[in-house]
C-alpha cells in the first residue's frame, strides 16, 4: 500500500515525539554517566526533561507568523536551536541523543567539533530515512522535508560553531606541592596527552613544580574534577590556545 508523500503541513504529534525523545535518551544517559561524568549528564538530563516538557506545550505551527514563509521559519528555527545548543555546551551540558556520543568522541580525538560531528550523523540519518521510505513506500528520494531539514541543520551548525568552538584547546597549568602524584594521575587519566614540568618560585621564595598540559575543553573539565576528587592542593589556571602548529607526535 502506497502512502501519500509527507509534507510540512502534515499532522505532527508533539506529545508522542516528546515521549520518544525522552525514552530514547535513557540508554545514552546511563552510558554517558560513566563515560562523561555526573555533572555533564546531570545538566543533560535537565535539558532533556525541559525540552520534552516544552514540546508538549508546543501548539500547531500553522498559527505562527513565521510559518507563512516556510524557508524563513526553518532558518530562524535553526538559528534559535544553534544558539540554545551553544549555550548548553558552554554550560558543560549536551542536548542529548547522539550529542552525547559526539562529545565522547571529541574527548578521545583531537580537533573534532561536536557541532560538525552532529551534522555528519544527522545527514547520515537523513539519508537512511529517505532511502528506507523510498524502499518501503516508494516516496521520492528528494522531497521538501529533506531539503528543509538540511537547511535547518546547516543553520544550526553555522550558528553553534560561531558561538561555541568545541575543538578549542585549553593550556592548563597546575602548581602543587606533590607534583609526582599529579603527574601520576595525569599519566593515568590522559595517557594520550603529553605534558611539561618546570620549576617556579613563589612570592616568598618557595620553589614548586608547575605542570603544563594542553587539553580540549571537556578534558580540562575532567582535570578540574580530578584535582578536586583527589584533594590535590594546587594553584590552577588555564588559557585558551588560539592556534596549534603540529603536535608532539610529529617531532618524535
Amino acid at each position: 500500500t502506497r502512502i501519500r508523500e509527507a509534507t510540512i503541513d502534515a499532522p505532527f504529534n508533539t506529545a508522542y515525539f516528546a515521549n520518544m525523545y525522552f525514552w530514547l535518551n535513557v540508554p545514552l544517559i546511563i552510558w554517558g554517566w560513566f563515560k562523561l561524568g555526573k555533572k555533564l549528564i546531570t545538566y543533560t538530563m535537565i535539558n532533556i526533561l525541559a525540552f520534552s516538557w516544552f514540546l508538549t506545550l508546543l501548539p500547531e505551527a500553522k498559527g505562527f507568523l513565521l510559518n507563512q514563509d516556510i524557508l524563513t521559519g526553518v532558518i530562524a528555527g535553526g538559528w534559535l536551536f544553534g544558539i540554545s545548543a551553544a549555550l548548553i555546551y558552554k554550560g558543560n551540558g549536551s542536548t542529548g541523543g547522539l550529542d552525547i556520543i559526539a562529545i565522547y568522541i571529541t574527548k578521545i580525538k583531537k580537533n573534532f567539533s561536536v557541532n560538525n560531528l552532529n551534522s555528519v550523523h544527522t545527514f547520515a540519518l537523513f539519508t537512511i530515512y529517505q532511502y528506507a521510505f523510498y524502499r518501503k513506500f516508494q516516496t521520492p528520494l528528494i522531497n521538501n522535508i529533506l531539503i528543509y531539514s538540511i537547511i535547518f541543520r546547516f543553520a544550526v551548525t553555522l550558528v553553534a560553531n560561531i558561538m561555541y568552538q568545541r575543538h578549542k584547546i585549553i593550556l592548563c597549568t597546575v602548581i602543587c606541592q606533590d607534583h609526582k602524584k599529579l603527574i601520576g594521575l595525569i599519566t593515568e587519566r590522559f595517557p594520550h596527552k603529553g605534558f611539561s614540568q618546570y620549576e617556579v618560585i613563589g612570592k616568598h621564595g618557595k620553589k614548586r613544580t608547575a605542570v603544563d598540559i594542553a587539553l580540549s575543553f571537556y578534558e580540562s573539565k575532567d582535570l578540574i574534577r580530578m584535582l578536586k576528587d583527589e584533594n590535590i592542593a594546587n594553584f590552577f589556571y588555564a588559557t585558551k590556545v588560539w592556534r596549534v602548529h603540529k603536535n608532539f607526535a610529529a617531532i618524535k
